[in-house]
């Protein structure tokens, strides 16, 4: 739910929303994924996940969420994601041109 908040909100803006995410048959391929747990959280904790973007290559992004217990501040949680789009047929794509302009601000310092 983060990534896909995070792509609609930052990386696919406004009117281009619908053309990209629906129209175009776009899909974004997990590649790779993993978490690791670092503190135990309890069922009512409110988490914050924050969301970077790590290597930006041709084909395939990587993103890095950290999870914070909003309460305590402590971070409870690192996760790492690579992802890539292929189009309608399944077939691998560059990262779309709309996405790889609103990158930058994201980028890991």
């Amino acid at each position: 739910m983060a990534r896909e908040s995070f792509f609609e909100r930052f990386l696919v803006p406004g009117q281009h929303q619908e053309a990209f995410l629906k129209k175009s048959g776009i899909k974004m391929i997990t590649v790779e994924a993993e978490h690791k747990y670092l503190s135990e959280t309890r069922f009512t904790d409110r988490i914050e996940i924050r969301l970077k973007m790590g290597k930006v290559r041709r084909a395939s992004a990587e993103l890095l969420f950290v999870f914070t217990n909003r309460r305590t501040g402590q971070v409870v949680g690192r996760g790492r994601q690579v992802i890539a789009f292929a189009n309608a047929h399944g077939k691998l794509i560059p990262l779309p041109d709309i996405i790889r302009a609103n990158v930058k601000p994201f980028l890991k310092s």
